[in-house]
């Protein structure tokens, strides 16, 4: 018959479970059972927050469920923060995309170097262009819905141009339509 052991961390957490019929015990590993079959399987580990869920009761003598309430809260605040950074970074390559769209819609008229010059030295089209790019993209579409295109005198930009990057943006699911 083997003995089945477990070996413990500084917190008393279980961190291994094994039979002495494929393992040889260490200094400081404790027996739960002397006469235990072959193999001995103990899930320790939670599947959750990666965490050791079982302990050492020393003075009960037995395997104990830990609390892992503290260990979920924070996995959840960084499971969270993860999805909130990706969420961020997403609506940031959208807002390169819609970018990249008036560049194109610029690019298929004959513009001389100064229109283009003039179009992007616009402190309005800078805001524009500095809020699509940090993901902004409702904030984005107030501006650009609010655009007066003859008090700034843009006229390489179109109504048309206007209405094409708003739809791509209304079709985009980051604003409210």
């Amino acid at each position: 018959m083997a003995r089945h052991m477990i070996r413990l961390n500084e917190q008393n957490r279980i961190i291994k479970a094994f039979s002495t019929d494929f393992e040889n015990s260490e200094e400081g590993d404790i027996c739960v059972e002397e006469e235990g079959g072959r193999h001995f399987h103990l899930d320790i580990v939670d599947s959750y927050t990666g965490a050791f869920k079982k302990a050492w009761d020393s003075v009960n003598s037995q395997i104990v469920d830990v609390d892992l309430s503290a260990e979920i809260a924070a996995r959840d605040i960084v499971v969270a923060e993860t999805a909130a950074l990706e969420a961020k970074r997403q609506r940031r390559l959208f807002g390169e995309k819609v970018i990249d769209k008036i560049a194109v819609l610029n690019d298929t008229k004959s513009l001389t170097v100064e229109q283009v010059l003039g179009f992007m030295s616009n402190a309005e089209v800078k805001s524009i262009d500095a809020l699509l790019r940090s993901g902004s993209i409702e904030s984005a579409k107030a501006m650009i819905t609010g655009l007066d295109f003859e008090i700034l005198a843009l006229s390489i930009w179109t109504e048309s141009d206007r209405t094409v990057i708003l739809n791509m943006i209304n079709a985009s699911g980051y604003v409210t339509v």
